[in-house]
């Protein structure tokens, strides 16, 4: 983007008007003398502004020397990224765009040579592509270092913009490469470094196991229990012993909650998932859904519960298609089956196959991955 430089001149014109009086008129006196007309002096001509002197256009030299100071300001964004300084960052990425602005100007004032105009013109680009891959890469690590980046949409936000940055700086790198002058290619730095370490972070966020760790955070951070505490209480306020406090938030959510698909997903929602207070006002979700709303009941009165991913066809390899609640109670565990409108607390229709993840150890887990990471 240009630098857009306005300046403004405001002139401010008085004008004083004099306003006369009248007054009784006096006795009449003699006629004076007459007086000599003496003719007014001519005024002398107002001397000729002399022209200023031409100012002399800007050389390649100041050019480059500007260019020094996009340079130093991209240090400061490295500088400031690596201390999680962020606005900071995004102050110098502006500078630099303001100092690329600037050079553009002095360059279509100077009388430059095909090849000083040539390097000039690939030395801005190199700067400008390196600007921007950095300020994506400012996004992308403040969102991980404020948390929540674990779950589908963030995670992919993260990733496509490891990319992006890749893609700058690999475009900013064939561009400095290109640069014939020396002097000016000292500025030019090899990226070849930063690009494999984002190239391995990537390969890192891609690995099988981190993303099945997303998909399974994606679903239990969804569960929220003070959302619906105040029902959990209605619902078990007529319950004497846990057991029958777990059965009566059991029967409600799956003789409440219809079944129902959900709608398309998009490229950054594999899947659906309602808050628990939605399902609650929809009466109406899927089988993640009813889960959800079940282990967030269960959890904001004391139950401890797992989310269990159920691959209903039981062949390898394990390949999720259902997802139901454990609950413990009394130091026995109970499937909560809510899909099954026919089923009793504990019972499966069929033979499951499924892996567990406790929710509060698992979030935990995550949370602490979270803060390591940042």
């Amino acid at each position: 983007m240009n630098r857009l430089m306005i300046m403004t001149t405001i002139v401010v014109s008085a004008s004083i008007m004099f306003a006369g009086c009248t007054h009784p008129a006096p006795a009449p006196l003699p006629e004076p003398a007459p007086t000599p007309t003496i003719p007014a002096p001519t005024p002398a001509p107002a001397p000729e502004p002399t022209p200023g002197q031409p100012s002399e256009p800007p050389t390649y030299d100041e050019i480059v020397d500007l260019l020094s100071e996009a340079e130093a300001e991209i240090n400061h964004m490295e500088v400031y990224l690596d201390n999680s300084r962020f606005e900071e960052a995004r102050q110098s990425a502006l500078d630099v765009q303001l100092t690329l602005s600037d050079v553009k100007i002095l360059k279509s004032e100077a009388d430059l040579t095909q090849s000083e105009e040539g390097d000039l013109e690939l030395a801005v680009e190199y700067f400008t592509e390196i600007m921007i891959g950095l300020s994506t890469a400012i996004d992308v690590l403040e969102m991980m270092a404020t948390g929540g980046w674990l779950t589908w949409g963030p995670y992919h936000e993260v990733l496509r913009g490891l990319n992006n940055t890749i893609d700058r700086l690999t475009s900013a790198q064939e561009m400095g490469i290109e640069i014939i002058d020396p002097g000016l290619a000292e500025g030019i730095k090899e990226l070849d470094e930063p690009i494999e370490t984002l190239s391995e972070a990537i390969d890192m966020l891609n690995d099988e196991d981190l993303l099945k760790a997303v998909i399974i955070y994606t679903y239990i951070d969804k569960i929220d229990p003070e959302s619906v505490r105040d029902l959990a209480i209605e619902i078990t306020q007529e319950a004497t012993t846990d057991k029958k406090e777990v059965e009566e938030l059991f029967y409600y959510v799956r003789d409440t909650i219809k079944y129902v698909k959900d709608p398309r997903s998009t490229e950054l929602d594999f899947d659906y998932i309602q808050p628990p207070s939605q399902t609650v006002e929809r009466k109406a979700g899927d089988c993640d859904d009813h889960a959800v709303l079940l282990a967030s009941l269960l959890e904001s009165i004391g139950y401890s519960t797992k989310v269990c991913f159920v691959d209903t066809d039981e062949e390898e390899p394990f390949e999720a298609d259902h997802m139901n609640i454990i609950v413990t109670v009394d130091g026995d565990e109970y499937i909560l089956e809510s899909t099954c409108k026919d089923c009793k607390m504990g019972e499966y229709p069929g033979d499951m196959y499924g892996e567990e993840y406790d929710y509060a150890e698992f979030k935990a887990m995550m949370l602490e991955a979270m803060r390591e990471g940042s």
